[in-house]
């Protein structure tokens, strides 16, 4: 018998970084905090309803937001999964992240439904906002 993991990922490609990564097989990532300074979390919502972030062990949902830089350009991910909560294909996750002065150019996501909604002009800050539902991971 197999389980099938329900799952919301992203990933934000930005703006040139002002420096380019280290060459290294694995990339380091930075976890991103709620906001205070850019880059932070804005928001993640639930439908309509707020969830904490940064999540903590028992939350509903694990909530991890980070940023890396690959090749001079810098990347925002997110990755939302069952916590406590079991997460179906009609829930809606909404994630707001501001990226300061990095404007957020592309966006690729792992979802159904993905509406996108940039916000801010030169030099920022920039914010990026989506919406989306889980797809079902094998």
């Amino acid at each position: 018998m197999f389980t099938r993991r329900i799952l919301t990922l992203a990933v934000l490609v930005v703006g040139l970084a002002a420096a380019p990564a280290a060459s290294a097989d694995i990339i380091p990532t930075t976890p991103l905090p709620a906001c205070g300074a850019p880059p932070c979390v804005v928001s993640v919502l639930h439908g309509a309803t707020p969830l904490p972030y940064p999540s903590t062990a028992g939350d509903q949902y694990s909530i991890f937001v980070s940023t890396y830089v690959l090749i001079g350009a810098r990347y925002f991910s997110f990755l939302i999964d069952d916590g406590t909560a079991t997460m179906t294909t009609a829930d809606e996750f909404t994630i707001t992240i501001n990226t300061g002065s990095t404007y957020p150019a592309e966006t690729f996501a792992r979802g159904q439904g993905v509406v996108v909604t940039r916000s801010g002009v030169a030099p920022g800050p920039y914010t990026v906002r989506m919406t989306l539902r889980p797809v079902r991971m094998a």
